[in-house]
């Protein structure tokens, strides 16, 4: 994904007082502006996390982890290890396992 511009949110304003948000318009992504940026933006509008950023009053910390890398072809069997390095460091020091055989 590129890096997005004041345009990529400005296209998500509301048209009129009684919306919030513009979802989209009624073009294919290909025969909009910057169409292939529309939806990332008005997910980070909608969501208000455009307000939360490194640069704002309460910024959120976020990591971005890529999952995509580990799944391999379908059908072949994928393996999160991104996730299970998150589950065995965030979740496991804090629960009690036992597994009854």
């Amino acid at each position: 994904m590129g890096d997005f511009c004041f345009q990529d949110f400005d296209f998500h304003e509301a048209e009129s007082e009684a919306a919030d948000i513009r979802q989209s318009n009624t073009l294919p992504s290909v025969r909009t502006l910057r169409g292939h940026q529309g939806p990332a933006a008005f997910l980070l509008k909608g969501s208000r996390l455009d307000e939360h950023g490194c640069d704002s009053v309460t910024p959120i910390a976020y990591t971005h982890i890529d999952m995509g890398a580990c799944m391999g072809s379908h059908p072949k069997v994928s393996y999160p290890n991104p996730l299970l390095a998150l589950v065995a460091t965030y979740i496991f020091p804090h629960i009690s396992l036992s597994f009854k055989m």
